[in-house]
């Protein structure tokens, strides 16, 4: 895009001799002499950022997992995403080699040098006040693994959309690139209301494309905020078999929240949908007979919440009626609470049995109440589950607290694995919420702290560079692979049939089982045994 650009007589002079005058450091701002007028910054607004970034730099130094970095270091990173999101020029020494680049610059702290690198980059309307310490907090990020993340808005607002958007609405995940697809839809939601369905591709929000190098966790937070507006937000998108259209979506005030208890969301979630059946019944009950001439049952596990006791409840009545074998599907199981997945897991193997181990580079943060290693094994006392024949269905899409249910039961030879590799990430996230400093600045971030292993001591979480070929993930037994297209349609069609009126005899996609390849090769497994 080109400007035009009016100078006066005089500006034009001092535009001439900024580029003419001489550099006595690398810092000092007259390299971005350019068409952007560069203010001076407060020494204030120097002594905010640097004491902010020095902090919070020791930190993360101190606590990521997968590798040590330096404070220097990050706070290079620090300095470098400030200059970009300015649209400056950055000193050359610091673009050839950020990381080493305050070492030797003026300044007897790390805090000192920050503030002085702050001065000298001077000013813009990009990173005036707060906007240059959100742009180095992003980039420092930025340089972690994918599942650290940042966020200058507030906390409840992240919980909101990384459980629903806000609106009952779940994207698939996926590294920067490519396209965006509606993994789920809550029943009665917001976003079920508007006609989303899974298998939908995103395509605009309010009038504008969506970048395709925008992170999920970006999106979930554009459409949340957009949402909450009083006009709320406009989306178009592309279903999975219609033509595009567009829909107007508005977010119920949410409800607050308590602790780890997501289910307080009354957006996002309700115990109707985190154990779901083969067929939906009156009054919120389920059908789960899958095959009721071989008396197998499945279960559908939605996020890992407080539901190990319902779930026992419900095989063991499963039990009563003459159950043969369970299929446990956790392929669109995001994730979960690590505890409740562990005691989850435990209702299947004998007690005390060992389901995860968990490992930190850095245990000795007492404020995160942590040990070096610390395990998760059975606790169940009640052995009524553990002869029960088991399939257990995973994909691409089975995250965290669900991997560790299936390998677990693998590990342990308890189950049968059927389905897809899954997806790899075994994460362990320190919450860091509500910042508050004496210059009352908001913003949060999660960062990775640690990692948990299967009980074989294999990788769980795919480590950054690893290959296919390496451990992680939870490899099938019986491998049934669908093209990412197959997955999404499967999906949309037990969401019709989720929602179908208990009363109707409209048949269905998956009245035919063989229309779930995934389920079906399970059933054969289990009628096998």
């Amino acid at each position: 895009m080109h400007r035009t650009i009016h100078l006066t007589f005089c500006s034009l002079l001092v535009l001439v001799a900024c580029c003419f005058s001489q550099t006595t450091s690398a810092l000092q701002p007259s390299q971005n002499q350019g068409i952007q007028r560069i203010r001076q910054v407060s020494p204030r607004s120097a002594e905010e950022y640097a004491a902010i970034i020095a902090k919070e730099v020791q930190l993360i130094s101190k606590n990521y997992h997968f590798s040590e970095i330096p404070e220097y270091a990050l706070a290079g990173r620090a300095l470098l995403g400030l200059y970009r999101a300015g649209s400056l020029i950055p000193p050359e020494e610091l673009t050839r080699d950020a990381d080493h680049f305050l070492e030797h610059r003026p300044g007897a702290s790390l805090q000192e040098k920050l503030k002085l690198a702050r001065l000298a980059a001077g000013d813009v309307p990009l990173i005036q006040g707060q906007q240059g310490i959100h742009a180095s907090m992003q980039a420092i990020f930025q340089s972690l693994d994918v599942f650290s993340n940042y966020s200058k808005e507030d906390v409840s607002i992240r919980q909101i959309y990384e459980h629903g958007a806000g609106i009952g609405l779940f994207l698939e995940d996926k590294p920067l690139g490519g396209s965006y697809f509606v993994r789920n839809v809550t029943i009665h939601s917001q976003a079920h209301k508007q006609g989303i369905r899974p298998g939908d591709e995103l395509l605009e929000l309010d009038g504008t494309v969506i970048s395709p190098q925008t992170s999920t966790s970006m999106l979930n937070a554009q459409i949340t905020l957009g949402a909450r507006r009083r006009q709320g937000i406009s989306i178009k998108l592309k279903p999975i078999q219609d033509e595009i259209k567009q829909v107007k979506i508005t977010a119920t005030q949410p409800a607050q929240f308590e602790n780890s208890d997501f289910i307080a969301l009354a957006p996002g979630f309700d115990r109707e949908t985190l154990i779901q059946g083969y067929r939906p019944l009156e009054d919120n009950e389920w059908d789960y007979w899958v095959d009721r001439q071989r008396r197998i049952a499945l279960i559908r596990l939605g996020t890992i919440l407080d539901m190990p006791n319902a779930l026992q409840d419900i095989i063991v009545q499963l039990k009563e009626d003459g159950l043969k074998g369970l299929i446990l599907d956790l392929r669109d199981c995001p994730s979960g609470v690590p505890e409740y997945s562990a005691d989850l897991a435990g209702l299947f193997l004998e007690r005390n049995a060992l389901i995860t181990s968990m490992h930190y580079r850095n245990p000795s943060n007492d404020d995160l109440n942590r040990s070096s290693k610390k395990e998760y094994r059975s606790r169940n006392e009640d052995n009524r589950l553990q002869d029960m024949p088991l399939a257990v269905l995973v994909g691409p899409d089975t995250s965290g607290a669900a991997e560790m249910i299936a390998a677990a039961l693998q590990d342990h030879e308890r189950a049968t694995i059927v389905g897809q590799r899954s997806r790899g990430k075994s994460t362990i996230q320190q919450n860091n919420r509500e910042q508050r400093n004496p210059y009352n600045i908001y913003y949060s971030y999660r960062l990775t702290v640690g990692v948990f292993m299967r009980p074989s001591g294999k990788n769980l979480h795919r480590m950054p560079g690893a290959s296919a070929n390496d451990d992680w993930g939870v490899r099938p037994d019986v491998e049934v692979v669908l093209p990412a297209k197959m997955n999404r349609q499967v999906r949309a069609w037990w969401f019709e049939q989720d929602t179908r009126p208990v009363d109707s005899l409209q048949p269905t996609r998956l009245d035919d089982l063989r229309n779930d390849p995934v389920l079906h090769a399970a059933i054969q497994v289990l009628s096998s045994k």
